[in-house]
């Protein structure tokens, strides 16, 4: 029972600094998701648990990998960080044109030529 109030709070937690990094109230979120002001109150709240299709709206709400919410909601077991921050440029390569793919691989070789002080030409 600990377990499940402690992933209703982080999850609780990760909505309220989403929402914040946002500049979004809670009624925004509420009109991006369709869902009530009241259904938000209560995730945030924590009296209410996320179902997986409220998890799923909520994942393109904000943008991010379905997986990286299932893991916060303690549906998915957790994985290191590193491995949250590849799924993460994963799902925004796949969801970039081809021309903003190729501009963020162009981007990776100079962020990887800057950090190791060399250059690959």
């Amino acid at each position: 029972m600990l377990n499940y109030v402690n992933k209703m709070v982080e999850f609780s937690e990760f909505i309220q600094r989403e929402l914040s990094k946002r500049g979004w109230s809670q009624a925004d979120f509420a009109r991006r998701s369709g869902m009530t002001t009241g259904g938000v109150s209560m995730l945030l709240n924590q009296t209410r648990k996320p179902s997986p299709d409220t998890l799923k709206i909520i994942a393109q709400v904000f943008d991010i990998p379905i997986e990286t919410i299932f893991r916060i909601a303690g549906l998915l077991p957790p994985v290191p960080e590193s491995t949250i921050q590849k799924d993460q440029l994963n799902y925004l390569y796949d969801n970039l044109g081809a021309e903003g793919q190729k501009e963020l691989v162009n981007f990776a070789h100079w962020l990887r030529e800057k950090n190791d002080g060399y250059s690959a030409k």
